[in-house]
């Protein structure tokens, strides 16, 4: 299952690469956040298969890791395109933060539990 989180993210990436070359209307500071996006999501992924999970957490991490990704993906394709005063750029980085605290806070809980 890791190898195919990692080869999907690299797909995402990769198409994602391409769509900002071959798209003039993509901009290449929301090519980077939805770059980042893509490899933040992938990395998320990739560790609820590292650590110690039961099965029900992992499921549905995975689909809530998933939906949010594509969230954060569609909102970095509409910010705008500096860094001050960017609210879609703040939403994007405080879901990624709540996401990586809901996978630590879970990874503590699902240890306790027999």
């Amino acid at each position: 299952m890791k190898q195919i989180i990692i080869v999907i993210g690299i797909i995402l990436l990769v198409a994602n690469l391409l769509f900002g070359l071959i798209l003039p209307s993509y901009e290449v500071f929301n090519l980077f956040v939805s770059s980042l996006v893509i490899v933040a999501t992938t990395a998320l992924l990739f560790c609820l298969n590292v650590v110690t999970l039961k099965d029900g957490f992992k499921i549905s991490l995975h689909v809530l890791f998933s939906i949010l990704g594509a969230i954060e993906f569609v909102l970095s394709l509409f910010s705008s395109k500096t860094f001050e005063n960017n609210w879609f750029l703040l939403v994007i980085v405080l879901s990624l933060a709540v996401q990586s605290i809901i996978l630590l806070i879970t990874n503590k809980v699902s240890t306790k539990i027999k």
